[in-house]
């Protein structure tokens, strides 16, 4: 299903000696007898509690494969894609490197903290630079290159003239750049630089609260979590520099973590880990979908998950993960209603929406049910949710049918009911983006009273349940002065 997990050895199938030695065996690969001191690892839970380090990880390595698809199939010169021509902005040229060779969304870095959703090809979070950059005094040169030739033609379609570390211009990004640096003769082996050195996407150094780092993609393909201030790219001279073209200033410091998994993180990191498996079924839909629509909603009353045949036999393979283990009802019914989880399967971001959307619902279910295209409540369309509903809906000349400026960060898909975690109120919220966030009850929308008495309506079940009084003492804790 796509999840990995470490396993003690011996332990659990297929970490049993059983298995391990008969795969030895198999393989003709001795056995180890010893191994070299390892630090214990970072306590990954306590740093980076709902992934988003992880998931900015994916996706930069995603966008990097896209840059090779780019380079290999597309690129009449064998090259990774230009830098765009627009001032400041430090991303590929998108009218080059169009959607259709990378999907936009994972450029999109849950971490990130920006007052609201940008476009996704901007550069607010990650950077772009499009030339091999090896040290500080490189992107020092190369903002002094790039300013001049955007007050000349703006082309970046080839090589920039300037003084580098390695030659008399600034090379364009290709997987064999490296072979054309010029180094001193009887400069050391392991001194010249390599692929493993050149940067291709920098992650901004503040995208992590409670981090003051990011990742790097290089020309070889590794990614590796680079702490700020440090090594090259991620020094202050080349943040500073980088940050001063693209005209941004990103947080590079916290004050602390304000995210707490408090006494269940067990069951909540289940729940968010579920999300993942769902948010990659729910893709791998869209991308197969001529229309780019996501699975139509339920057409059973009181049931705001997807349509069943559609989606759940052949997109979402475990339905498992359908439920929440905090869920009351976890198990005793089918995995495939709204007992865990809610979706409603249109464009619906703020409590004017949600009340239009369950107008525009009980009108459907009344009448004769079908949920394969958009719903209007009144003049109020609500639209069906589509893979470019952020394009086709916000970005179209002279039209603007939404209430207010959005962006696929604001639009949940999925949303966990807030009373599945006893007397911790809240849960977590899927986005179109691709984010998962822990909102508390009552909070923001759709974590707010007045959105969850409308789909607790919707579904038919109870409303939320107040959380349990504290418990008193009992007779023989108090005393004992407990």
């Amino acid at each position: 299903d796509g999840h990995y997990a470490w396993h003690d050895y011996p332990g659990e199938f297929p970490m049993t000696e059983t298995v391990i030695n008969t795969l030895r065996a198999m393989a003709d690969v001795p056995e180890k007898t010893s191994w070299n001191p390892v630090e214990p690892p970072e306590p990954e839970v306590s740093i980076d509690p709902y992934g988003f380090v992880g998931t900015c990880k994916r996706q930069i390595s995603l966008v990097g494969l896209a840059l090779r698809e780019f380079e290999d199939y597309y690129a009449d010169d064998e090259k990774f894609p230009p830098l765009s021509t627009e001032s400041g902005r430090l991303m590929f040229d998108e009218t080059i490197f169009t959607s259709n060779r990378l999907d936009p969304r994972h450029l999109f870095c849950p971490g990130a903290t920006t007052d609201q959703s940008p476009p996704f090809l901007e550069d607010r979070y990650y950077l772009y630079p499009g030339y091999a950059l090896l040290e500080d005094g490189d992107v020092t040169a190369f903002a002094t290159a790039y300013a001049a030739e955007l007050a000349a033609s703006g082309d970046f379609s080839g090589d920039l003239v300037a003084p580098t570390s390695y030659g008399d211009r600034f090379l364009r990004l290709q997987s064999g750049v490296a072979n054309e640096f010029i180094v001193a003769e009887g400069t050391p082996l392991h001194v010249i630089p390599t692929a493993h050195d050149i940067p291709v996407l920098i992650e901004w150094p503040g995208n992590h609260e409670g981090r003051t780092g990011g990742h790097v993609y290089f020309l070889d393909g590794h990614v590796e979590w680079m702490a700020y201030p440090g090594e090259f790219p991620m020094t202050e001279a080349t943040i500073g520099a980088l940050g001063t073209l693209a005209g941004w200033s990103p947080p590079t410091s916290w004050p602390k973590l304000n995210i707490s998994l408090q006494e269940n993180g067990f069951e909540q990191l289940t729940c968010y880990n579920n999300l993942s498996t769902v948010l990659l079924a729910l893709r791998f839909y869209t991308n197969l979908d001529g229309d780019w629509n996501y699975p139509p909603l339920s057409l059973a009353a009181n049931n705001l998950m997807f349509d069943d045949p559609d989606f759940l036999e052949f997109h979402l393979h475990d339905i498992r993960r359908m439920n929440c283990p905090g869920s009351a009802a976890v198990y005793h019914e089918a995995a495939a209603t709204d007992h865990s989880y809610v979706y409603l399967g249109y464009t619906v971001f703020d409590q004017e929406l949600l009340e239009s959307f369950a107008r525009a619902y009980n009108a459907t279910i009344a009448g004769s049910p079908d949920f394969s295209g958009d719903l209007q409540d009144g003049e109020t369309p609500i639209y069906r949710l589509n893979g470019s509903v952020y394009w086709s809906h916000y970005q179209q000349s002279g039209i603007d049918p939404l209430p207010r400026i959005f962006g696929e960060s604001d639009i949940p898909l999925v949303i966990e009911w807030p009373d599945n975690h006893g007397d911790i109120r809240g849960g977590f919220v899927l986005y179109m983006d691709g984010s998962r966030k822990w909102l508390d009850y009552p909070s923001t929308f759709p974590m707010t009273e007045e959105a969850m008495d409308i789909l607790t309506a919707l579904a038919g079940r109870e409303p939320i349940r107040p959380a349990a009084p504290p418990r008193e003492s009992t007779r023989l804790e108090a005393l004992s002065g407990g």
